[in-house]
């Protein structure tokens, strides 16, 4: 799907027929050098939260998966989102309380 994405392509299964084998291999290991989609950039931004976290006194214990947006998570064998609560319960535990801007 993400590579159908990544070409603009809205058939996944015509494009999947009109790959060679050779080329899914060949899309498959860019993949695997440069990940298509979001992913990198998912990390990328997880990377920098993190680092100004530590930079504010939010210690130095912090996970890079603390950061990373998580669109949703298997409990139970069914798929969830994860509440908005408990995201903004995290922030506020990293960088305190939101203050009112004038």
């Amino acid at each position: 799907m993400r590579l159908a994405l990544a070409l603009g392509r809205s058939d996944v299964d015509g494009m999947l027929v009109e790959l060679t084998a050779e080329q899914m291999l060949e899309w498959m290991a860019f993949d695997a050098v440069e990940p298509i989609g979001g992913q990198r950039i998912d990390v990328a931004a997880a990377m920098v939260g993190k680092t100004m976290a530590e930079i504010f006194g939010a210690g130095k214990n912090l996970r890079l998966k603390d950061f990373m947006p998580q669109f949703g998570v298997l409990l139970d064998g069914e798929v969830k989102a994860r509440p908005l609560v408990e995201i903004a319960a995290k922030l506020t535990s990293v960088f305190g309380p939101p203050t009112k801007r004038e």
